[in-house]
């Protein structure tokens, strides 16, 4: 089958942003008009490099300074614009799955997480983490596991705020240093 310059430009965009052949070829085979549904997954790629820069507006610039183990590390805000673009498409596929979820929703969810701070960031997540972090868990076989914590995506589907905060403070003391103390 020959496919036109669209087609074959989209499925190089997929490939540069992460996503695999056989996704591609799961998708192409969901699609009744090819051409149609490989213009709006075009579209709605460019739309994670859009909200990711507008998210990135909204967080404060530099770094957030923490001490760890009696050294002050430091951890930019906002990271790069093709870093929180692949942490969104990865939160989408896991969480937004055949939902319909505007970038207006997404932008006044984060403003509302912002707002909360009032300038006292000391407790405020990383953009990349607010969208979702990664935990390693063990279960009660001893066997490691990932999860995926994300206030965005809890905000999104409308758990409340108080969820929400709960969630960051359990992801918070997850991330204590019992010897010292301090925050990671």
């Amino acid at each position: 089958m020959e496919y036109s310059d669209d087609i074959r430009f989209c499925v190089a965009h997929l490939k540069k942003k992460g996503i695999g052949i056989t996704e591609i070829q799961q998708m192409m085979a969901l699609a009744d008009d090819i051409d149609a549904d490989f213009e709006l997954i075009k579209v709605q790629f460019n739309d994670f490099d859009s909200l990711a820069r507008k998210l990135r507006e909204l967080w404060p610039p530099g770094d957030k300074e923490v001490m760890y183990q009696g050294r002050l590390q430091k951890y930019p805000w906002r990271d790069s614009v093709d870093s929180i673009s692949k942490r969104l498409q990865f939160i989408w596929g896991e969480r937004f799955k055949g939902k319909e979820v505007n970038e207006d929703e997404c932008l006044t969810i984060a403003r509302r997480y912002l707002s909360r701070f009032e300038g006292n960031t000391r407790y405020m997540q990383l953009l990349k983490y607010f969208i979702f972090k990664k935990d390693e868990v063990v279960d009660k076989k001893g066997v490691f596991h990932y999860t995926y914590k994300s206030t965005f995506a809890d905000m999104l589907e409308g758990k409340n705020d108080e969820d929400a905060i709960q969630n960051e403070w359990e992801s918070l003391i997850g991330d204590t240093n019992a010897g010292e103390g301090n925050l990671i």
